[in-house]
């Protein structure tokens, strides 16, 4: 069944249960976030690329506005909630200046396996450690593919590919796959950082036998 929803579109993926703060500057988006603090709505991002158009994205609540400037601009506070697959753009809603479309809400399903978990923990801790990224992970069982998925170093559309998966378990497999084939080239990035910071130093080299 299909809704009709206010869009954000942006060139970026927002996850369900991902907090994203937002600069509003555009009279039309300014618009958009005082519809939806004084009558609750709503608002869809959808993922914006320049090789795939807009196919799916996010529905977004407004947690709160953070500051408004003496311009009208402002910093809100959004919160993803459901994923959705775009049916139809509008590029103004009808009364309104902001874009709108209908959405069809996909059903996502959140079981996963303990183990897959583990092993991405396992992937992205030396992923962080390769690249000195300080990165606290959710607690123990709120760890989850759309939790960690912006740290795992994927392309926006990666990320869009990500979104529009219903199966946790391949969410999961989706990100094992990806760092087990971008850790190889990291690996060898930090091997030639390393040799680079020997170069002028006193080295212990065991001579080949030839």
């Amino acid at each position: 069944m299909s809704k009709s929803l206010a869009l954000f579109p942006l060139s970026l993926v927002a996850y369900p249960g991902q907090k994203l703060n937002l600069h509003i500057f555009e009279p039309r988006y300014r618009e958009l976030i005082n519809d939806c603090k004084e009558n609750g709505i709503h608002f869809g991002i959808p993922a914006f690329s320049k090789d795939t158009g807009m196919t799916v994205g996010t529905e977004m609540q407004l947690i709160r506005i953070d500051r408004i400037y003496p311009d009208g601009k402002m910093d809100i506070i959004s919160k993803g909630l459901r994923v959705f697959r775009l049916l139809g753009y509008d590029k103004e809603m009808k009364g309104k200046m902001y874009p709108g479309g209908e959405v069809e809400f996909l059903k996502i399903t959140m079981n996963s396996d303990i183990l897959m978990v583990q092993k991405l923990v396992e992937l992205l801790t030396e992923l962080f450690t390769l690249m000195n990224i300080k990165f606290k992970f959710p607690e123990k069982g709120n760890i989850t593919s759309y939790s960690v998925a912006h740290k795992a170093g994927l392309s926006l559309e990666q990320e869009i590919d990500l979104l529009k998966i219903h199966s946790e378990t391949e969410r999961l497999l989706y990100l094992i796959e990806h760092l087990n084939m971008f850790l190889p080239n990291v690996r060898k990035m930090e091997s030639l950082r390393q040799k680079i910071q020997m170069n002028g130093h006193f080295r212990n080299v065991i001579p080949p036998k030839v």
